[in-house]
């Protein structure tokens, strides 16, 4: 009793010590913002976290952000904003309380499987402070990570009680009291799904589990987990019929892919000295390029360090529950931006953190026959090595302080990373500085269009304005089919007054995506201001061509047919083209009950009837307290 009495203090203190290190390393990420990279996805810009009531909930669990299914996710930020609203001090800290709690269980889970808490301190310690943890922690966005992680790990670590009481139960009837913890299993694993799909995993690392405490294989393991592989296979189903992944134009280079991706985890676990928000894969895939050839001996080299220690249970099971856990992340195409990223080896890190646990602790302690001084020499270093990574992730947390130190950073690297010069070049122009630049050169623009004035520009506004368009055309240079690119190039154009650079740019945005419906009407809205009424509408008619069936679309262009008509309403081009709209747009409601609000008032508003206008809003108003576009029109008519 006493001896057990002792070993939790001594748990407790341990991982005590153990938390403290993990808040001082990701201290720097409570001070840091929001990032201009998915924050406005899932967040700023996401209507569905805006409430709690049965609308919004409903919202939030139909809704995919960038095919990927997480309601549970959205709930956590739908709850802090109800609370706190867009604070991004609140957000960091509930990621980094949720990574302290994974911490946790992380240190539990090692000691329920046999680890002694000295090497399960060194694996958990790891764990909470490995570089690779930042980008899950402090990037907003990756609250799923730590969601995720968080029932996966209780998952595990009751899976581990069932097991236990199987185990005493032997021999007898099974009790109630085991299948209990089976179905808190299959409850928090689903729960797990729900907040990120890379909890598909879980069905196999509770077959590992089962293998190395040496369950008995039997019909009865495989049933007991159907009930979880049916709601992870659901759930699951829903974000990847949409990642379905086409392989490499060979079989050997869908393999050497597949290679590379499953090093590069390894290599970033073991130097992670090198962390970007985006990895690209090396280019061109083949045998002679050096990174593919070396993974391809690293990869030989595991396979042989796994057969020589292949009856040596802890090394068989750290490995494959790194292996399993990144198996469906593995990559074998180059379909998207993500191919690989620090946040996907959140939980898979666990495999190789135990296994370092595990060496450190028998290197320190348990080899025998060592001098004192080589004690004292190989505890330094164990003490250095953390100190090392320790400083490194609190280093790292400050990269993600906001969208321009991320971005700066990616190009620090990646000069040519396209997304990083676009987002980087929006970042700057979301800034005071950049936004009174471009406030001063547009009006000195159309002051000289008004005068006979020469253009006289303050060099400092043109300096940072020319630098901003430089990034934007960089972007294009290195990704000639990046829509963005040209989309924020012309937008800025627009903005400077600069029209026919702005037509230009547009123009190539439809040439890349010909079904963009806001290329086709800020391209009519800016041939409305040079005034040039014929192409104006053929572009606005462009524009509800590309999406005939979205109400919104309807709406913009009827506002800027009558904002066109307010200023002259001799236009008789524009009275005809807005009565067309009108027309096409009621024919999207088969009835008055199909109505909405919304669609009532601008057939009402911009047919005169004023009166039944201001009640169409007003009731769009009550089903949307949010309907920011609603409010704004409310007034105006007031």
């Amino acid at each position: 009793m006493g001896r057990l009495s002792s070993s939790r203090w001594m748990s407790f203190f341990v991982l005590t010590i153990v938390l403290i290190i993990v808040v001082i390393s990701f201290s720097p990420s409570l001070k840091n913002g929001f990032v201009n990279w998915d924050d406005e996805g899932h967040l700023l810009n996401n209507s569905a976290i805006r409430g709690l009531d049965f609308k919004h909930l409903k919202e939030i669990f139909q809704q995919r952000i960038n095919t990927i299914y997480l309601p549970l996710t959205l709930l956590t930020f739908a709850i802090e904003y109800h609370f706190f609203g867009f604070n991004p001090f609140v957000y960091h800290l509930n990621n980094l309380l949720f990574h302290l709690i994974v911490t946790v269980l992380v240190f539990i889970f090692f000691r329920r499987i046999g680890a002694t808490i000295m090497a399960a301190s060194f694996a958990t310690l790891l764990f909470g402070i490995h570089p690779m943890r930042v980008e899950s922690v402090a990037w907003i966005t990756e609250r799923k990570d730590v969601v995720y992680a968080f029932f996966y790990m209780l998952a595990l670590v009751c899976y581990y009680r069932h097991i236990a009481a199987v185990s005493q139960n032997r021999g007898k009837e099974k009790d109630n009291y085991s299948y209990g913890y089976l179905v808190l299993t299959t409850l928090l694993g689903s729960l797990s799904m729900l907040a990120k799909p890379m909890a598909l995993s879980l069905p196999s690392i509770l077959l590992l589990s089962d293998w190395f405490r040496k369950r008995k294989f039997s019909m009865e393991i495989l049933v007991e987990k159907i009930p979880l592989v049916i709601m992870i296979g659901a759930v699951g189903w829903i974000t990847y019929e949409q990642q379905a992944r086409i392989p490499q134009n060979t079989l050997l280079g869908g393999f050497m892919t597949w290679v590379w991706s499953f090093i590069f985890y390894l290599r970033q676990f073991l130097l992670p000295f090198f962390l970007v928000p985006i990895y690209r894969l090396p280019k061109p895939v083949s045998i002679f390029h050096a990174t593919y050839f070396l993974s391809i001996l690293a990869f030989i080299m595991v396979l042989c360090v796994l057969w020589r220690f292949r009856k040596n249970r802890w090394v068989i099971f750290a490995f494959f529950f790194y292996f399993f856990s990144i198996f469906f992340l593995l990559r074998f195409d180059d379909s998207d931006i993500n191919v690989v990223a620090d946040r996907f080896m959140y939980l898979p890190s666990l495999g190789p953190c135990l296994l370092l646990g595990l060496f450190f602790e028998h290197w320190l302690f348990v080899a025998q026959g060592r001098k004192r001084g080589e004690k004292i020499s190989m505890i330094v270093g164990v003490v250095l090595f953390f100190l090392v990574f320790s400083f490194k992730t609190f280093q790292q947390c400050r990269v993600w302080k906001n969208g321009e130190s991320l971005w700066r950073h990616q190009l620090l690297f990646f000069p040519n990373e396209w997304l990083a010069l676009n987002n980087l070049a929006n970042a700057y122009l979301e800034g005071a500085t950049y936004q009174q630049s471009l406030k001063e050169y547009r009006q000195k623009v159309q002051n000289s269009q008004q005068s006979s004035y020469t253009l006289n520009l303050d060099i400092s506004s043109v300096n940072r304005m020319e630098y901003l368009i430089q990034f934007y055309k960089k972007a294009i240079q290195s990704h000639p089919q990046y829509r963005d690119a040209h989309f924020n190039l012309a937008k800025l154009y627009r903005d400077l007054g600069r029209f026919p650079d702005a037509i230009e740019f547009y123009k190539r945005c439809v040439e890349v995506e010909p079904m963009d419906h806001d290329a086709y009407y800020n391209l009519g809205r800016i041939y409305q201001q040079v005034d040039d009424p014929r192409k104006a509408i053929e572009a606005f008619a462009q524009a509800i061509r590309t999406s005939p069936d979205e109400e919104f679309i309807y709406i913009d262009v009827i506002r800027a047919y009558s904002q066109a008509l307010e200023a002259d309403e001799s236009k008789i081009l524009y009275q005809q083209a807005r009565s067309k709209v009108l027309q096409a747009y009621q024919s999207l409601a088969k009835s008055p009950q199909a109505a909405t609000p919304m669609r009532l008032w601008t057939y009402y508003r911009y047919n005169g009837q004023d009166v039944k206008a201001v009640e169409s809003l007003q009731k769009a108003i009550d089903l949307n307290p949010d309907y920011v576009q609603a409010l704004y029109d409310l007034e105006s008519m007031l």
